[in-house]
């Protein structure tokens, strides 16, 4: 993988960063070897769906964050991150190669259900509005995302809602760089949006739903795994 992992601490500890490192940079290669790592040193069936949710949640906010120019305005005890600009990120599958996620918009968490159900909702508020982007272009954005993280699943759901218009293809190359390389973000990539016509509002709108489909879309690979899992005895 072409981040760093500290290897420090716990048996659990590491396979939970490892978890957490490919959900991020590789979600389609996540198999049931990576959640059977995570099960031998205790984490329990509902522990497995909380690390998955969890893994994708911090890659909503780490975008929002990277988006918005967001500083930690709190101390800390862990070193500050050095942001290698340059990084690229790894090569994507052919969509021969995808693995199969669920056709469904917000995975399946049977043993989390209360979270599953804030997820639902708040797809619902992020998708099914007509202001002050429109429902096309929030859906739009989601495919896009889907298929840069080669959820096949959500691009059924998403249907064939590729950009044709200026505004659209704006959007779209604005949600692909902040799915891709989140590190780079600056204002300079809102310009483009602002010519335009894009709004604040508009634009926190398109950061919220890029970054909520880059959650969604790593879990759901998450989910594709843990399905092949035995139930623990």
């Amino acid at each position: 993988m072409a981040g760093t992992t500290d290897l420090r601490g716990s048996p659990r500890e590491r396979a939970l960063a490892g978890l957490a490192t490919l959900m991020t940079e590789a979600p389609w290669l996540v198999t049931v070897d990576d959640l059977a790592r995570l099960r031998a040193t205790g984490v329990s069936d509902e522990g497995l769906e909380q690390a998955l949710t969890i893994a994708g949640f911090f890659n909503y906010v780490t975008r929002v964050a990277d988006a918005t120019g967001i500083e930690p305005d709190y101390p800390s005890p862990l070193p500050r991150l050095s942001v290698d600009a340059a990084r690229e990120p790894l090569p994507r599958p052919d969509r021969a190669r995808w693995p199969a996620t669920a056709r469904a918009p917000v995975p399946a968490l049977p043993l989390r259900e209360g979270t599953r159900a804030a997820l639902d909702r708040w797809r619902a508020y992020a998708m099914e509005r007509d202001a002050p982007l429109s429902r096309r272009e929030r859906e739009v954005l989601a495919r896009v995302v889907a298929e840069l993280l080669c959820d096949s699943g959500a691009c059924d759901v998403l249907g064939e809602a590729d950009p044709r218009t200026p505004r659209e293809h704006a959007l779209a190359a604005y949600a692909t760089a902040l799915t891709l390389t989140p590190w780079r973000m600056g204002a300079a990539d809102l310009a483009p949006l602002r010519a335009l016509g894009l709004e604040d509002r508009a634009l926190l709108d398109a950061i919220s739903l890029i970054a909520l489909q880059n959650d969604l879309s790593r879990i759901a690979h998450g989910v594709r795994a843990r399905a092949t899992l035995p139930s623990s005895p």
